[in-house]
């Protein structure tokens, strides 16, 4: 039977677009919360949540994407936010709704996709184009969102020409630009930080600066995109191999396998949670802070 012809019942992961766990191991993130407590699980909030909540860090409504069985969403909730918990395990849901009427808290709980919450009509605030050019990737994502507001980040004379082309696309009254030099410091407060072609081009110390100052800038529940050749392990063709070539050759960066990009990014303090493939040969590596 072709995939096509499957039933749903042939699809283990309802058909949502797996993660890369999911991927790894053929399972559903679902499964693991079968025969037990699940082995990240450790019946209480995170103190880095608790720590954080305790210095005011947590305002407004609060999104907890991949919530497990909500302890972090029900300590947050708890100080009286209105708190968003999501995940794709169903299992793990119907223990955190358990735990939500046993001690009396108010939080919602929803089974999606954290990749795809347009369905359940959340969407991001402010996205942050870290060394966004003259601003095509991030005219792109807000011509599509017409919800968010954007922030082009670049030196000085790179976005001189961007509010031709954001006017262009109609998008120049939701951005603001905001000349600097990602080496010393990003714009604070984003929800989503592109970095669009960018750690390709250098060195690891240098990305781990940009990345650094990333992490420091963006909200607890940010996200960090990052758009680039993302390799098949192994001597699987891919176009991005060649590229690798040229950008070690010639600006000393590289490309990385999903493998390396996580293991970069956990040097930064963050926790690669997928790629997404697109119809190109590009990827988009989605990180959180870890």
């Amino acid at each position: 039977m072709s995939e096509q012809s499957g039933t749903p019942s042939d699809d283990p992961f309802s058909g949502r677009r797996p993660t890369s766990h999911e991927r790894m191991s053929g399972v559903p993130w679902d499964a693991s919360y079968h025969g037990g407590t699940a082995p990240w699980d450790i019946g209480r909030p995170q103190p880095a949540i608790v720590r954080l909540a305790s210095e005011g860090g947590f305002a407004g409504a609060v999104l907890d994407a991949g919530c497990g069985t909500g302890e972090n969403a029900l300590h947050v909730a708890s100080l009286e936010l209105s708190v968003l918990g999501v995940d794709v395990a169903e299992t793990a849901l119907a223990i955190a709704r358990a735990k939500a009427d046993q001690r009396e808290i108010v939080v919602e709980f929803a089974a999606a996709d954290a990749f795809q919450l347009e369905r359940l009509g959340r969407r991001f605030e402010t996205v942050v184009d870290v060394g966004g050019a003259t601003g095509n990737m991030l005219a792109a994502i807000l011509s599509r969102h017409v919800g968010p507001r954007g922030v082009l980040f670049d030196r000085p004379h790179v976005v001189r020409d961007a509010p031709a082309l954001l006017k262009a696309r109609g998008v120049e009254e939701r951005v603001t630009i905001e000349p600097g030099n990602f080496f010393d410091s990003v714009p604070a407060g984003g929800d989503a930080y592109v970095l669009s072609h960018i750690i390709h081009d250098w060195t690891e110390d240098q990305c781990l600066t940009i990345l650094g100052h990333c992490r420091k800038a963006m909200k607890p529940d940010g996200r960090l995109l990052i758009v680039e050749m993302v390799l098949p392990a192994g001597d699987t063709p891919h176009p991005g191999k060649i590229l690798d070539m040229v950008m070690l050759v010639i600006p000393g960066g590289q490309e990385r396998t999903e493998a390396e990009y996580a293991a970069l990014l956990g040097k930064a303090g963050f926790r690669l949670t997928r790629v997404v493939p697109t119809a190109s040969a590009v990827g988009v590596v989605e990180a959180v802070v870890a």
